[in-house]
């Protein structure tokens, strides 16, 4: 069927943002896209966003999603928060470790100091990831921080002259 024919006719326009419909009368249409008229609204949609474009049929209903979390990304985001926080604070932990690495850099010299200061927090934040990611059930983010532990104490191994 031709578009033309659709003017001013009933129509349904499912658009490509997640999987909503429109129903509305064909006002217009362009090379940029077509006007949806509703009552006394019109609405521009433009072609990019269109699926599909057809005449309405009986049950055709508008669909617009609503936006609602079950009850898993419920828990899996408070999971999130806690991890957020978590390394938040081990952050600061490291932080403090490496502060107190550079006071100690007249008795280590400075490559063993930067070592320090590189592997300690690898090694801190590598071990409590893993923790609070086998807690979370994240097996991918717990492998990641194994190979961040490992290249912290490699650092360690290397500058300390333990290899």
């Amino acid at each position: 069927m031709a578009l033309e024919e659709l003017v001013d006719k009933e129509i349904i326009v499912e658009l490509n943002s997640l999987g909503m419909k429109r129903i509305g009368t064909l006002d217009s249409f362009s090379d940029n896209g077509i006007v949806l008229k509703k009552g006394d609204e019109k609405y521009f949609i433009p072609w990019r966003s269109i699926l599909e474009l057809r005449l309405t049929k009986e049950g055709d209903e508008e669909f617009t999603p609503q936006l609602q979390i079950d009850d898993a990304e419920k828990e899996s985001f408070f999971g999130s928060i806690f991890f957020i926080i978590s390394v938040t604070i081990m952050s600061a932990l490291v932080t403090f470790i490496i502060y107190a690495s550079f006071i100690n850099s007249s008795n280590l010299g400075i490559p063993k100091t930067i070592a320090s200061a590189i592997g300690g927090p690898f090694i801190i934040v590598g071990f409590f990831g893993t923790f609070v990611s086998f807690l979370m059930g994240k097996t991918k983010i717990a492998l990641l921080m194994v190979i961040i532990i490992f290249i912290g104490a490699l650092l360690y191994i290397v500058y300390f002259g333990m290899l």
